[in-house]
């Protein structure tokens, strides 16, 4: 059985708990993993909303850096 992933509600969590807007979270999505380019509003919107599935690097970046 796979792992379970990631859901955009726990993503929002951690932004709220963050107390970051959309761009301020994908900026720092995007140095957490390495990204020359920030994560957009819209792209985080996504993720959280569910209609996209919050990438695999990005939920392993958030994991260990929350440990």
């Amino acid at each position: 059985m796979p792992p379970k992933r990631m859901t955009g509600k726990q993503l929002k969590a951690i932004r709220d708990e963050r107390g970051e807007t959309g761009e301020e979270f994908g900026a720092y999505l995007a140095r957490l993993v390495g990204e020359e380019r920030s994560y957009n509003r819209q792209e985080i919107n996504a993720w959280e909303s569910g209609r996209r599935a919050v990438p695999a690097k990005i939920e392993l970046a958030l994991l260990q850096a929350r440990r």
